[in-house]
């Protein structure tokens, strides 16, 4: 993998708007399979977080979840707003807050697609964990209930996404120098 270069300041600012845009892009774009819409957002996460340096991918995420705190309709199914994030499924939402500077980090060491995917499927865990924790809370249900109804219809299509990250964001880092 070559040596990452160093981006300027227009260039820092340029890239974390592209990924945030690829955010609002990718998380509206969801099917309902139960209580947890099963989104894009997670696999935009973890483009971001691949192709980017830690502090970058977390600033994108940031400027994603702000945009859609303020009310515009960019998390899953088209929602949006104070609401959404506090909503029982706004746990999954504040989890790519962790989630993005983790894999970005571990991904500056890995080197094949196989080693950028474990890195993102070691974040899963965390992801399910603060949504769960949040659904739990607002609709007092056990956490046995939680994960059965928002975790397992979702690992299947979550395990891909990491994939398909791992891939695609390799080929921004190798090609785009991001």
């Amino acid at each position: 993998m070559p040596r990452q270069r160093p981006y300027n300041r227009l260039q820092r600012l340029t890239l974390c708007a592209l990924f945030s845009a690829l955010l609002c892009v990718l998380s509206p774009i969801a099917i309902p399979i139960g209580p947890i819409p099963l989104s894009l957002g997670l696999l935009g996460v973890f483009v971001c977080a691949v192709a980017l340096p830690p502090a970058m991918a977390l600033a994108s995420v940031a400027s994603f979840l702000a945009l859609g705190l303020f009310g515009l309709p960019l998390f899953a199914m088209g929602t949006g707003g104070a609401v959404a994030l506090l909503s029982p499924t706004g746990g999954y939402l504040w989890s790519y807050l962790l989630v993005a500077p983790l894999v970005s980090y571990a991904a500056r060491r890995a080197q094949s697609v196989w080693q950028l995917t474990l890195a993102c499927a070691v974040a899963l865990p965390l992801c399910y964990l603060c949504g769960t924790l949040q659904y739990c809370l607002i609709t007092q249900v056990s956490p046995r209930i939680a994960l059965s109804v928002t975790v397992l219809p979702c690992l299947p299509f979550d395990l891909i996404k990491t994939l398909a990250a791992a891939y695609v964001g390799k080929l921004i880092r190798t090609h785009f120098g991001a």
